[in-house]
Protein backbone atom coordinates (compact mmCIF):
# COMPACT_ATOMS: atom_id res chain seq x y z
CA UNK A 1 0.00 0.00 0.00
CA UNK A 2 1.18 3.28 -1.02
CA UNK A 3 2.53 5.88 1.78
CA UNK A 4 0.11 8.98 2.47
CA UNK A 5 2.04 12.10 1.94
CA UNK A 6 1.70 13.99 4.87
CA UNK A 7 -1.21 16.91 4.51
CA UNK A 8 1.68 19.76 6.31
CA UNK A 9 3.98 19.16 3.75
CA UNK A 10 1.93 19.39 0.77
CA UNK A 11 0.16 22.71 2.24
CA UNK A 12 3.76 24.02 2.88
CA UNK A 13 5.04 22.77 -1.26
CA UNK A 14 1.63 24.73 -2.34
CA UNK A 15 2.14 28.02 -0.27
CA UNK A 16 5.84 28.05 -1.57
CA UNK A 17 5.22 27.23 -5.10
CA UNK A 18 2.30 30.59 -4.60
CA UNK A 19 4.90 32.98 -3.28
CA UNK A 20 6.95 32.14 -5.98
CA UNK A 21 4.31 32.64 -8.64
CA UNK A 22 3.38 35.67 -6.99
CA UNK A 23 6.92 37.32 -6.96
CA UNK A 24 7.30 36.61 -11.21
CA UNK A 25 4.36 38.25 -11.61
CA UNK A 26 5.12 41.22 -10.11
CA UNK A 27 8.31 41.72 -11.47
CA UNK A 28 6.96 41.34 -14.87
CA UNK A 29 4.27 43.69 -14.09
CA UNK A 30 6.67 46.38 -13.16
CA UNK A 31 9.19 45.78 -15.84
CA UNK A 32 7.11 45.41 -18.87
CA UNK A 33 3.43 47.23 -17.54
CA UNK A 34 1.54 44.13 -19.14
CA UNK A 35 -0.16 42.59 -16.65
CA UNK A 36 -3.03 41.35 -19.14
CA UNK A 37 -0.39 39.07 -20.83
CA UNK A 38 1.34 37.58 -18.12
CA UNK A 39 -2.44 36.81 -17.01
CA UNK A 40 -2.17 34.55 -19.94
CA UNK A 41 1.30 32.87 -19.50
CA UNK A 42 2.45 30.26 -17.84
CA UNK A 43 4.90 29.82 -15.26
CA UNK A 44 7.75 28.59 -17.86
CA UNK A 45 7.08 31.30 -19.94
CA UNK A 46 7.36 33.90 -17.96
CA UNK A 47 10.30 32.24 -16.70
CA UNK A 48 11.68 32.34 -19.95
CA UNK A 49 10.90 35.63 -20.68
CA UNK A 50 12.72 37.28 -17.63
CA UNK A 51 15.21 35.45 -18.42
CA UNK A 52 15.76 36.32 -21.84
CA UNK A 53 15.32 39.87 -20.84
CA UNK A 54 17.61 40.19 -18.47
CA UNK A 55 20.45 38.34 -20.96
CA UNK A 56 19.45 41.28 -24.27
CA UNK A 57 20.36 44.93 -24.06
CA UNK A 58 16.84 46.65 -25.18
CA UNK A 59 17.49 49.68 -27.28
CA UNK A 60 17.62 52.77 -25.64
CA UNK A 61 14.58 54.95 -25.76
CA UNK A 62 13.83 57.96 -27.53
CA UNK A 63 14.81 61.65 -26.25
CA UNK A 64 11.09 62.47 -25.64
CA UNK A 65 10.16 58.84 -24.05
CA UNK A 66 13.04 58.55 -21.57
CA UNK A 67 11.60 57.95 -18.19
CA UNK A 68 15.04 58.36 -16.08
CA UNK A 69 17.75 61.16 -15.97
CA UNK A 70 19.09 61.78 -19.23
CA UNK A 71 22.58 62.65 -20.94
CA UNK A 72 22.58 66.21 -19.24
CA UNK A 73 20.98 64.75 -16.27
CA UNK A 74 24.54 62.23 -15.66
CA UNK A 75 27.30 63.91 -14.16
CA UNK A 76 30.07 62.54 -16.05
CA UNK A 77 32.87 60.95 -14.22
CA UNK A 78 35.86 63.18 -15.66
CA UNK A 79 33.74 66.17 -14.38
CA UNK A 80 35.75 69.04 -13.36
CA UNK A 81 33.84 72.63 -12.94
CA UNK A 82 36.20 75.32 -14.93
CA UNK A 83 34.40 79.00 -14.36
CA UNK A 84 36.64 80.39 -16.76
CA UNK A 85 35.74 78.15 -19.52
CA UNK A 86 31.49 78.61 -18.66
CA UNK A 87 32.16 82.00 -18.55
CA UNK A 88 32.75 82.28 -22.40
CA UNK A 89 30.63 79.52 -23.22
CA UNK A 90 27.95 81.75 -21.60
CA UNK A 91 29.34 85.15 -23.57
CA UNK A 92 29.32 83.15 -27.07
CA UNK A 93 27.52 85.90 -29.04
CA UNK A 94 25.38 82.32 -30.41
CA UNK A 95 23.66 82.47 -27.73
CA UNK A 96 22.03 85.51 -28.08
CA UNK A 97 19.61 83.70 -29.97
CA UNK A 98 16.25 82.18 -28.94
CA UNK A 99 16.95 79.34 -30.30
CA UNK A 100 19.95 78.36 -28.60
CA UNK A 101 17.92 78.82 -24.79
CA UNK A 102 19.59 76.66 -22.13
CA UNK A 103 20.94 73.69 -24.83
CA UNK A 104 24.42 73.48 -23.46
CA UNK A 105 23.61 74.01 -19.98
CA UNK A 106 23.84 71.05 -17.55
CA UNK A 107 22.53 71.52 -13.93
CA UNK A 108 25.64 70.20 -12.33
CA UNK A 109 27.15 73.13 -14.35
CA UNK A 110 25.00 75.58 -12.61
CA UNK A 111 24.96 73.56 -9.21
CA UNK A 112 29.08 73.80 -9.19
CA UNK A 113 29.12 77.57 -10.06
CA UNK A 114 26.77 78.08 -7.54
CA UNK A 115 28.73 76.71 -4.60
CA UNK A 116 31.49 78.81 -6.14
CA UNK A 117 29.64 82.19 -6.20
CA UNK A 118 28.19 81.42 -2.32
CA UNK A 119 32.36 81.56 -1.39
CA UNK A 120 32.68 84.61 -2.86
CA UNK A 121 29.74 86.40 -1.31
CA UNK A 122 30.38 85.16 2.16
CA UNK A 123 33.45 87.05 2.26
CA UNK A 124 31.48 90.16 1.56
CA UNK A 125 29.47 92.73 4.04
CA UNK A 126 26.31 93.65 3.61
CA UNK A 127 27.20 97.27 2.42
CA UNK A 128 29.66 96.95 -0.49
CA UNK A 129 32.57 99.63 -1.57
CA UNK A 130 33.59 100.24 -4.74
CA UNK A 131 35.54 102.60 -5.99
CA UNK A 132 35.34 104.26 -9.76
CA UNK A 133 34.86 103.64 -12.73
CA UNK A 134 31.71 101.59 -12.50
CA UNK A 135 28.59 101.17 -14.61
CA UNK A 136 25.67 100.24 -12.51
CA UNK A 137 22.60 98.11 -13.74
CA UNK A 138 18.98 98.37 -13.10
CA UNK A 139 16.45 95.41 -13.16
CA UNK A 140 16.97 92.95 -15.81
CA UNK A 141 14.22 90.53 -15.39
CA UNK A 142 15.13 87.78 -17.36
CA UNK A 143 16.02 90.16 -20.33
CA UNK A 144 18.88 88.01 -21.71
CA UNK A 145 19.46 90.52 -24.84
CA UNK A 146 19.66 93.87 -22.53
CA UNK A 147 22.03 92.50 -20.16
CA UNK A 148 24.52 91.77 -22.93
CA UNK A 149 23.79 95.15 -23.79
CA UNK A 150 24.25 96.20 -20.09
CA UNK A 151 28.00 94.64 -19.88
CA UNK A 152 28.97 96.17 -23.53
CA UNK A 153 27.72 99.70 -22.65
CA UNK A 154 30.14 102.56 -23.44
CA UNK A 155 30.22 106.44 -23.86
CA UNK A 156 32.11 107.97 -26.31
CA UNK A 157 35.25 108.88 -24.60
CA UNK A 158 35.32 105.46 -23.96
CA UNK A 159 35.08 104.77 -27.70
CA UNK A 160 37.83 107.33 -28.34
CA UNK A 161 40.17 105.36 -26.61
CA UNK A 162 39.49 102.07 -27.66
CA UNK A 163 40.96 103.59 -30.89
CA UNK A 164 44.00 103.88 -29.28
CA UNK A 165 44.12 100.77 -26.82
CA UNK A 166 42.15 98.15 -26.63
CA UNK A 167 43.35 97.93 -22.70
CA UNK A 168 40.92 100.37 -21.50
CA UNK A 169 37.23 98.88 -23.00
CA UNK A 170 35.26 98.98 -20.64
CA UNK A 171 34.26 95.88 -20.09
CA UNK A 172 37.82 94.67 -19.32
CA UNK A 173 38.45 98.36 -17.35
CA UNK A 174 34.92 98.99 -15.17
CA UNK A 175 33.70 97.98 -12.10
CA UNK A 176 29.63 96.59 -12.02
CA UNK A 177 27.14 96.60 -9.67
CA UNK A 178 23.86 95.18 -10.33
CA UNK A 179 21.02 96.56 -8.97
CA UNK A 180 19.10 93.14 -8.60
CA UNK A 181 15.64 91.40 -9.77
CA UNK A 182 17.89 89.82 -12.53
CA UNK A 183 14.84 86.87 -12.63
CA UNK A 184 11.10 86.76 -13.62
CA UNK A 185 8.86 88.19 -16.35
CA UNK A 186 11.33 87.67 -19.24
CA UNK A 187 12.00 83.80 -20.65
CA UNK A 188 15.58 83.32 -20.04
CA UNK A 189 16.25 84.02 -16.36
CA UNK A 190 18.26 81.25 -15.62
CA UNK A 191 20.61 82.04 -18.32
CA UNK A 192 20.82 85.82 -17.03
CA UNK A 193 21.65 83.92 -13.20
CA UNK A 194 24.47 81.82 -14.71
CA UNK A 195 25.73 84.84 -16.78
CA UNK A 196 26.06 86.95 -13.78
CA UNK A 197 27.32 84.18 -11.39
CA UNK A 198 30.33 83.11 -14.10
CA UNK A 199 31.63 86.75 -14.15
CA UNK A 200 31.01 87.27 -9.95
CA UNK A 201 33.34 83.91 -9.82
CA UNK A 202 35.64 84.67 -11.80
CA UNK A 203 36.40 88.43 -11.36
CA UNK A 204 34.48 88.91 -7.47
CA UNK A 205 36.17 92.14 -6.77
CA UNK A 206 34.74 94.00 -10.46
CA UNK A 207 31.15 92.63 -10.11
CA UNK A 208 28.77 93.50 -7.32
CA UNK A 209 25.29 91.17 -7.09
CA UNK A 210 22.80 93.31 -4.97
CA UNK A 211 19.49 91.73 -3.78
CA UNK A 212 16.62 92.88 -5.65
CA UNK A 213 13.31 91.91 -5.01
CA UNK A 214 13.10 88.71 -7.02
CA UNK A 215 15.90 87.39 -5.06
CA UNK A 216 13.77 85.74 -2.36
CA UNK A 217 11.70 82.10 -2.38
CA UNK A 218 11.60 81.38 -5.57
CA UNK A 219 8.03 81.12 -7.26
CA UNK A 220 6.23 79.22 -9.67
CA UNK A 221 8.00 81.23 -12.70
CA UNK A 222 11.21 80.43 -12.06
CA UNK A 223 10.41 77.48 -11.25
CA UNK A 224 9.48 76.47 -14.20
CA UNK A 225 12.50 77.64 -16.22
CA UNK A 226 14.47 75.03 -13.91
CA UNK A 227 11.85 72.61 -14.56
CA UNK A 228 12.96 72.75 -18.24
CA UNK A 229 16.30 72.72 -17.28
CA UNK A 230 16.03 69.90 -15.19
CA UNK A 231 13.06 68.11 -14.60
CA UNK A 232 14.83 65.97 -12.08
CA UNK A 233 16.60 68.33 -10.64
CA UNK A 234 15.16 71.29 -10.27
CA UNK A 235 14.28 70.91 -6.51
CA UNK A 236 17.94 70.93 -5.72
CA UNK A 237 18.76 73.92 -7.59
CA UNK A 238 15.92 76.17 -6.38
CA UNK A 239 17.52 75.37 -2.76
CA UNK A 240 20.40 76.27 -4.11
CA UNK A 241 19.56 79.42 -5.73
CA UNK A 242 17.83 80.91 -2.78
CA UNK A 243 21.04 79.77 -0.92
CA UNK A 244 22.97 82.30 -3.01
CA UNK A 245 19.92 84.67 -2.72
CA UNK A 246 20.29 84.60 0.81
CA UNK A 247 23.94 85.72 1.09
CA UNK A 248 23.92 88.94 -1.13
CA UNK A 249 24.91 92.31 -0.24
CA UNK A 250 22.05 94.51 0.33
CA UNK A 251 23.40 97.98 -0.66
CA UNK A 252 26.70 99.44 -1.91
CA UNK A 253 28.62 102.79 -2.04
CA UNK A 254 30.48 104.35 -5.11
CA UNK A 255 33.45 106.16 -4.10
CA UNK A 256 31.83 107.31 -0.69
CA UNK A 257 29.51 109.48 -2.51
CA UNK A 258 27.12 107.63 -4.24
CA UNK A 259 24.43 105.34 -2.39
CA UNK A 260 23.47 101.94 -4.53
CA UNK A 261 20.21 100.30 -2.91
CA UNK A 262 17.56 98.31 -5.16
CA UNK A 263 14.11 99.73 -3.37
CA UNK A 264 15.21 102.77 -0.92
CA UNK A 265 15.48 103.92 2.27
CA UNK A 266 14.62 103.60 5.61
CA UNK A 267 13.54 105.14 8.69
CA UNK A 268 14.99 102.57 10.71
CA UNK A 269 18.70 103.49 8.90
CA UNK A 270 20.08 105.60 11.29
CA UNK A 271 23.65 105.21 9.61
CA UNK A 272 25.05 102.73 7.05
CA UNK A 273 26.96 100.92 9.32
CA UNK A 274 23.27 99.02 10.28
CA UNK A 275 23.21 97.60 7.23
CA UNK A 276 26.36 95.52 7.82
CA UNK A 277 24.52 94.05 11.27
CA UNK A 278 22.02 92.50 9.13
CA UNK A 279 22.54 88.51 9.74
CA UNK A 280 23.32 86.65 6.85
CA UNK A 281 22.48 84.12 5.12
CA UNK A 282 18.68 85.72 5.05
CA UNK A 283 16.51 83.58 3.02
CA UNK A 284 13.58 85.94 2.76
CA UNK A 285 14.54 89.88 3.13
CA UNK A 286 11.08 90.11 5.30
CA UNK A 287 12.23 88.69 8.41
CA UNK A 288 14.50 91.80 9.09
CA UNK A 289 12.68 94.91 8.78
CA UNK A 290 15.22 97.29 7.96
CA UNK A 291 16.52 94.43 4.66
CA UNK A 292 12.67 94.84 3.85
CA UNK A 293 12.66 98.58 3.77
CA UNK A 294 16.13 98.67 1.59
CA UNK A 295 14.40 96.50 -1.04
CA UNK A 296 11.18 97.11 -1.20
CA UNK A 297 10.68 100.66 -0.64
CA UNK A 298 10.12 103.33 -3.21
CA UNK A 299 9.70 107.34 -3.02
CA UNK A 300 6.57 109.01 -3.13
CA UNK A 301 6.72 110.08 -7.03
CA UNK A 302 2.85 111.21 -8.25
CA UNK A 303 4.19 113.10 -11.42
CA UNK A 304 2.74 116.26 -12.05
CA UNK A 305 0.45 115.46 -9.15
CA UNK A 306 2.43 115.13 -5.92
CA UNK A 307 3.24 118.41 -4.34
CA UNK A 308 6.48 118.16 -2.54
CA UNK A 309 6.67 118.61 1.78
CA UNK A 310 9.84 119.99 3.27
CA UNK A 311 9.67 117.69 6.40
CA UNK A 312 10.66 114.15 6.25
CA UNK A 313 7.92 111.45 5.67
CA UNK A 314 7.70 107.84 5.65
CA UNK A 315 4.61 106.08 4.70
CA UNK A 316 3.00 102.35 4.56
CA UNK A 317 4.20 101.10 1.04
CA UNK A 318 0.68 100.12 0.04
CA UNK A 319 1.31 99.29 -3.58
CA UNK A 320 3.96 96.53 -2.60
CA UNK A 321 2.50 95.33 0.96
CA UNK A 322 6.48 95.87 2.21
CA UNK A 323 8.52 98.77 2.69
CA UNK A 324 7.90 102.36 3.33
CA UNK A 325 7.01 105.20 0.66
CA UNK A 326 9.36 108.34 1.38
CA UNK A 327 8.98 111.63 0.07
CA UNK A 328 12.07 114.02 -1.27
CA UNK A 329 12.70 115.80 2.43
CA UNK A 330 13.31 112.31 2.96
CA UNK A 331 16.32 112.09 0.73
CA UNK A 332 17.79 114.97 1.25
CA UNK A 333 17.85 114.33 5.02
CA UNK A 334 19.32 111.07 4.42
CA UNK A 335 21.83 112.68 2.21
CA UNK A 336 23.03 115.39 4.08
CA UNK A 337 23.23 113.15 7.42
CA UNK A 338 25.06 109.96 5.51
CA UNK A 339 27.40 112.35 2.65
CA UNK A 340 26.27 110.63 0.09
CA UNK A 341 25.26 113.15 -3.02
CA UNK A 342 23.20 110.90 -4.84
CA UNK A 343 21.39 107.72 -4.32
CA UNK A 344 20.69 105.42 -7.05
CA UNK A 345 17.78 102.76 -7.32
CA UNK A 346 15.88 100.92 -9.67
CA UNK A 347 12.51 98.74 -8.21
CA UNK A 348 9.87 100.39 -10.76
CA UNK A 349 9.95 100.59 -14.54
CA UNK A 350 10.38 103.75 -16.07
CA UNK A 351 9.22 104.84 -19.66
CA UNK A 352 12.15 106.53 -20.73
CA UNK A 353 14.92 104.23 -18.83
CA UNK A 354 15.96 106.52 -15.86
CA UNK A 355 13.78 109.56 -13.99
CA UNK A 356 14.97 112.19 -11.37
CA UNK A 357 14.16 112.63 -8.38
CA UNK A 358 14.60 114.98 -5.00
CA UNK A 359 16.49 117.90 -7.08
CA UNK A 360 18.96 115.35 -8.46
CA UNK A 361 19.66 113.29 -5.17
CA UNK A 362 18.13 110.53 -6.07
CA UNK A 363 17.89 108.57 -9.49
CA UNK A 364 15.75 105.48 -10.58
CA UNK A 365 17.29 103.42 -13.23
CA UNK A 366 15.70 100.41 -15.33
CA UNK A 367 17.75 98.29 -17.73
CA UNK A 368 15.63 96.03 -19.09
CA UNK A 369 13.72 97.00 -21.99
CA UNK A 370 10.16 96.01 -23.07
CA UNK A 371 9.00 95.20 -20.06
CA UNK A 372 5.37 92.93 -20.13
CA UNK A 373 4.85 93.99 -23.60
CA UNK A 374 5.35 97.81 -23.24
CA UNK A 375 7.43 100.13 -25.37
CA UNK A 376 10.21 101.40 -22.47
CA UNK A 377 13.60 102.12 -23.02
CA UNK A 378 16.17 100.52 -21.00
CA UNK A 379 19.43 102.52 -19.25
CA UNK A 380 22.45 101.99 -17.49
CA UNK A 381 24.97 104.48 -15.37
CA UNK A 382 28.28 104.95 -16.42
CA UNK A 383 30.36 106.71 -13.71
CA UNK A 384 34.01 107.56 -15.18
CA UNK A 385 37.61 108.01 -12.78
CA UNK A 386 36.72 111.76 -12.06
CA UNK A 387 33.26 111.07 -10.70
CA UNK A 388 31.43 112.34 -13.84
CA UNK A 389 28.13 110.18 -14.55
CA UNK A 390 26.58 109.55 -18.24
CA UNK A 391 23.06 107.88 -18.96
CA UNK A 392 23.28 105.02 -21.51
CA UNK A 393 19.96 104.45 -23.34
CA UNK A 394 18.80 101.26 -24.70
CA UNK A 395 16.02 101.46 -27.27
CA UNK A 396 13.06 98.54 -27.51
CA UNK A 397 13.54 96.42 -30.14
CA UNK A 398 11.79 97.62 -33.34
CA UNK A 399 8.24 96.34 -34.87
CA UNK A 400 7.17 94.76 -37.62
CA UNK A 401 3.60 94.22 -39.12
CA UNK A 402 2.86 90.44 -39.79
CA UNK A 403 2.15 89.76 -43.10
CA UNK A 404 -1.34 90.20 -43.90
CA UNK A 405 -3.69 87.27 -44.68
CA UNK A 406 -5.88 89.07 -47.59
CA UNK A 407 -5.82 92.85 -48.32
CA UNK A 408 -8.94 93.57 -46.10
CA UNK A 409 -6.44 92.98 -43.38
CA UNK A 410 -4.39 95.98 -44.07
CA UNK A 411 -3.86 99.11 -42.28
CA UNK A 412 -4.90 96.87 -39.26
CA UNK A 413 -2.72 98.24 -36.57
CA UNK A 414 -3.23 95.17 -34.06
CA UNK A 415 -0.99 93.11 -36.38
CA UNK A 416 2.23 94.94 -34.74
CA UNK A 417 4.39 92.20 -32.97
CA UNK A 418 8.45 92.22 -31.25
CA UNK A 419 11.25 91.51 -33.61
CA UNK A 420 13.98 89.88 -32.80
CA UNK A 421 16.54 92.34 -31.49
CA UNK A 422 19.03 92.93 -33.93
CA UNK A 423 22.61 92.76 -32.07
CA UNK A 424 25.21 92.56 -35.13
CA UNK A 425 27.04 95.13 -33.27
CA UNK A 426 26.75 93.45 -30.02
CA UNK A 427 27.91 90.09 -31.64
CA UNK A 428 30.69 91.85 -32.90
CA UNK A 429 31.64 93.50 -29.84
CA UNK A 430 31.21 90.24 -27.80
CA UNK A 431 33.52 88.55 -30.32
CA UNK A 432 36.48 90.83 -29.70
CA UNK A 433 35.56 91.00 -25.91
CA UNK A 434 35.97 86.76 -25.72
CA UNK A 435 38.98 87.24 -28.07
CA UNK A 436 41.33 89.76 -25.46
CA UNK A 437 40.33 87.46 -22.50
CA UNK A 438 39.74 90.33 -20.59
CA UNK A 439 37.67 88.80 -17.47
Amino acid sequence: MPATPDVSVLCNLLFFFQIKLTIVLLKMQYSEGLADEIQSETVEQQLLREEVEKTLKLPALPESEKKEPGLAETIPENFAFEPHSFLKKMLHPERLNDDQKMKDIAWYEVDQLCNEVIVNLMNEQNLVSVSVPVTIVGDIHGNFHDLYRALLARTNPDMIEERTSVKVRPFARDRFIFLGDYINVGKRSIECLCLLFALKATSPHRFTLLRGSQEGPIGKHFLTSLEELTPFYANKLQKKFEEVFSWMPLAAVVGEKIFCVHGGISPHLGSLKDIDKIPRPLLDVKENILATDLIFSDPLDYEFLHVPKKEPIFEANYLRHAGVLFNEATVEEFCERTGMKLIVRSHTMIPFGYRLFANRKMITIFTSTGYKKERNHGSVMKVDKDGKITMINFLPAPLKKKKKKDENEQGNDDTNTRTTLDTQTVRTDATTMISERAI
